[in-house]
């Protein structure tokens, strides 16, 4: 058992290329422990357990990327330890590990735009590592059968934007979060003064999430992403279009069979379900220079059939969803949509309950320059195809 080591090595590449570890575990009682070690020349290394307790732990790869504990902790076992020698001579290993505490770990500099990962909180359990898969992501995952990970707060921070999310949870190729949300950096006050990008404003946040069962040999031996359902509880979505702003971003947008055929990744999802959805959009138009709100609440929406391979004749995207659109007018809308029909139209069937027309107003005058001075809407219903 080594207690409360003090490490500081710099490792050379075939490239020249030095990569550094760094662990000062002398302040927080860090340590490694190793239980019923063997060696033997074609079985170099075999043990029943490895557990180590890292504290400022500091791992800095040849392209710099940084992976450190900071001054926090990673409490880490490995089971079932061995490294042995093929027919060939060369060295193979195997191992399963758990991360039995995960407390504020760091990731930087990672992908082209320097992003930042955060883990706090929460377990990983059976994960399956073999010298013959440690490279593929999506190998490991899949050869761990057992895989678990529980209650895992994380943030991913990008120069434009901060993923959030709480309560992570995975097994039994089920994936769960208790909230998420997506947080543009820059404020929508400062957006409406000079927006840092091109697209519109968008801020989301949820409630719970739960998507799966996802067909994980699928995905790894054919790039097909199948799952069963996800679904999506209480999400906030805001939303704002500032037309007084240069914009130059695409203008088309395609139908939903047409969008998912357009995606370059195989998909396919027997449902999407979103449950009491709120969305604000704001917009500014340049003729009136006057922003206006359109709120839709108590939005529930079911998707079904979402797929881009394999498509047979018969084929259609369906969509149900209702909603309060400017918290007042009850409207429905059922829309289906082959796959197949390569002319790109669709099926939709409105309807609308009552509502008073001078409510309209809060939108018509900043949006068009239009006002209704009086007026019932008793009930609105029609069905068309759309292109």
């Amino acid at each position: 058992m080594l207690e409360r080591p003090d490490i500081d090595l710099k490792l050379i590449n075939k490239q020249d290329s030095a990569s550094y570890i760094r662990w000062d575990g002398t302040k927080l009682n860090s340590y490694l422990k190793i239980t019923n070690l063997k060696s033997t020349p074609a079985t170099p290394v075999k043990a029943d357990q490895i557990k180590m307790f890292l504290t400022n732990f500091e791992f800095i790869t040849a392209k710099a990327r940084k992976y450190a504990t900071n001054d926090n902790k990673l409490n880490i076992e490995l089971n079932d330890v061995l490294v042995n020698k093929d027919g060939d001579g060369k060295m193979n290993w195997r191992t399963n590990l758990n991360i039995l505490s995960l407390d504020k770990l760091a990731f930087d500099s990672l992908g082209k735009n320097n992003a930042v990962l955060e883990l706090d909180k929460g377990d990983v359990r059976n994960v399956a590592l073999n010298s013959k898969y440690i490279g593929s992501i999506g190998d490991i995952i899949t050869n761990s059968d057992h895989l678990s990970i529980n209650g895992t707060n994380g943030k991913f921070t990008t120069g434009k934007n901060t993923l959030q999310w709480y309560g992570f949870t995975a097994k039994d190729r089920v994936l769960g979060v208790d909230s998420f949300s997506l947080v543009p950096k820059q404020s929508v006050e400062e957006y409406r003064i000079a927006k840092a990008y091109n697209e519109d404003y968008l801020r989301i946040k949820t409630g719970k999430i739960i998507g799966g069962p996802i067909d994980l040999e699928k995905y790894n031996h054919d790039s097909i992403l199948s799952i069963g359902r996800i679904e999506l509880n209480d999400v906030d979505l805001f939303t704002f279009k500032d037309k007084l702003q240069p914009d130059t971003a695409k203008r088309y947008k395609p139908l939903p069979a047409e969008m998912l055929l357009g995606l370059k990744s195989s998909l396919n999802i027997d449902s999407v379900k979103l449950n009491n959805m709120h969305v604000t959009y704001w917009e500014i138009n340049p003729n009136t220079d006057t922003l206006g709100i359109i709120p839709v609440s108590h939005l529930n929406v079911l998707m079904r059939n979402i797929k881009n391979y394999n498509i047979q004749p018969n084929d259609s995207i369906y969509i149900l969803a209702s909603a309060d659109v400017l918290d007042q007018l009850h409207t429905t809308l059922d829309v289906s949509q082959s796959y197949s029909d390569t002319t790109g139209y669709m099926r939709m069937n409105l309807t609308t309950g009552p509502m008073d027309l001078t409510q309209f107003n809060t939108v018509l005058v900043p949006l068009v320059g239009a006002k209704v001075f009086d007026g019932q809407l008793q009930s609105f219903g029609k069905c068309y195809w759309n292109k």
